[in-house]
Order: structure tokens, then sequence, then C-alpha cells
């Protein structure tokens, strides 16, 4: 993914690459393996993304295309500057066939629009579809093809789940008056959380 800059909407700076696949997530292709096409890049490559300013960080739904299997899955990252961007820890996909349960599809893919905010809820629209990346169009095609409509409750984009083993968090730094804070966790029978904090 690249991100260029402009004054006027007319004189544009040369992009940069500003978030892009690595060998952690797929091997580059061999250079004449057939299923390239031409060969470039990675066998898994952001493909697009919709980004929206939320709090004070941008938020980026990122579309991973899967070339062998010829299927796109959305990958939450995030911002503070829309330059630096971080993925989360383990990498899986945040919409794919399956994820969240009741979406069925090869092909999933976000709105360019940010989510809307509807109660304690945002709501986002996503287009799914069982037809393979680079298959054509057919009258059939459009059987398959959904939009899904998906909700997330306010500051809930993700959680952590240690499991069995102790895990551990560190927060971005941030500012405090010494009111109340708050931490939403759920803990197991004879789990624990213990909190510390850190001046700069």
């Amino acid at each position: 993914m690249a991100r260029a800059e402009s004054d006027d909407l007319l004189h544009w700076s040369v992009p940069e690459v500003v978030l892009d696949t690595d060998e952690a997530d797929a091997p580059a292709f061999e250079a004449f393996e057939e299923d390239a096409r031409p060969p470039r890049g990675r066998k898994r490559q952001f493909y697009g993304m919709t980004v929206f300013p939320y709090a004070d960080l941008y938020i980026g739904l990122a579309w991973v295309y899967d070339v062998p299997a010829k299927g796109i899955w959305v990958e939450l990252v995030h911002s503070s500057d829309g330059i630096r961007w971080q993925r989360e820890v383990l990498r899986q996909p945040y919409i794919a066939d399956g994820v969240p349960q009741g979406i069925k599809g090869r092909m999933a893919v976000t709105t360019a629009s940010p989510p809307i905010p509807v109660g304690d809820e945002l709501w986002l629209y996503a287009s799914v579809t069982d037809r393979e990346h680079g298959a054509p169009m057919t009258e059939a095609s459009f059987d398959d093809l959904g939009i899904m409509l998906l909700s997330v409750a306010r500051d809930r984009w993700v959680s952590y789940d240690a499991g069995e083993h102790e895990g551990e968090l560190l927060s971005r730094p941030f500012s405090w008056d010494g009111g109340r804070l708050f931490l939403n966790a759920v803990i197991e029978r004879e789990g624990q959380i213990a909190v510390s904090f850190c001046d700069e």
C-alpha cells in the first residue's frame, strides 16, 4: 500500500510504500512460477484498504489477497499518522470466510466508506462472493454475490486472550489526570490480572 500527498489535489508527491506483506505472511514468487502471471511480489499481497480516523488514530481495513487461493480477506491495521501502520501480532483475518460467524465466501472486501455510528455500535458493509479472484463475471456470478452488514461495539475492535500461558500487554502512552481507569477483561477461574504504570 502506497501513500501520496497533495496540497491542491492536482499535484501529487511520488507515492511511498507505507504497508506491505513480508516473509511472515508468505514467501515471494519464484521467477517463473505459472500461477504468478506475471511473477511479482509475494504469494500474499495487500490489495486495497478502507481507512478512516477513529479517536486519535487511523483504523485500516486492509484487503489481503492470497494469490494461490485466489481469495481476499480483510485484516485490521492501525496507525497514529497514516504512514507507520501496525498489524495485530497474529495477523488473523478480521473479515473472511467464516469470520465472523455466518460469512461465507472466497472473497470479502469492505466498502470505501467508514463505519456508520448507530447507538452503541459501528455498522460497516462488506461485499462477499464465492467467486475466485480473476474469474470472469457471468450471470451465475450474481447468485453468490452479497453485501453483508456487520456491527462492532464502539471501542471494541480487538481483544486479546492469554489462554493457558501468561500474557503481557503494554498500552501506547496517554495522559492521565489521576481519575478512575477502567479495564475491560474476563478472568477465568484461578486466573489473575496485575496492572502497573510506567512513566517516561
